[in-house]
């Protein structure tokens, strides 16, 4: 039988994790801070097949 393998976390890793995952938190919120007034404007978020069109190659260029 395979023993299974745990990753053993530090204190310290773990707090640097959920700091790190914290850290995360703020951008985000404050990128939706400031895209409120457009997502208010356009009324809707752009679709995920736009986005997924727009990554393309071809239409990288400007």
């Amino acid at each position: 039988m395979q023993e299974e393998s745990r990753l053993s976390l530090s204190c310290y890793d773990k707090i640097n994790y959920y700091s790190f995952l914290s850290n995360i938190d703020m951008s985000l919120a404050k990128y939706q801070e400031l895209l409120a007034p457009i997502y208010q404007f356009l009324q809707c978020e752009t679709p995920d097949e736009w986005i997924t069109e727009a990554k393309k190659a071809e239409n990288l260029p400007v």
